[in-house]
């Protein structure tokens, strides 16, 4: 949430001073605006895929801390029940909406 915030105050900022044509991103602790000029593949104008140091601090403070469904929540009937009934539905339900989100588990 706190990332999502900087960015978001960044966005405005950089918006509000004139600039436009580029993605907001935080490297290494301060604010950087980047052209889209210089982040699209020219081939295909999509995004390129930019890479997460996952050894990185702020990295595994994130990971450790954020608030995140995982395999235990999925296998342990009685959590599922509980993570079902927050959202109004049944476990069932429940699995078929969220187990793909666990699929690509990172490590911690």
């Amino acid at each position: 949430m706190e990332y999502c915030r900087d960015l978001g105050c960044c966005a405005a900022e950089y918006l509000l001073s004139g600039g436009t044509g580029a993605m907001v991103s935080i490297v290494n602790g301060k604010f950087s605006p980047i052209p889209f000029d210089r982040i699209l593949d020219p081939a295909t104008q999509r995004t390129r895929v930019r890479m997460v140091d996952v050894s990185a601090e702020p990295y595994r403070v994130a990971r450790r801390y954020m608030i995140r469904l995982e395999k235990e929540d999925f296998a342990n009937k009685e959590r599922l029940a509980r993570c079902a009934s927050v959202i109004g539905l049944t476990p069932d339900a429940f699995r078929e909406r969220f187990a793909s989100t666990i699929a690509h588990d990172a490590p911690t």
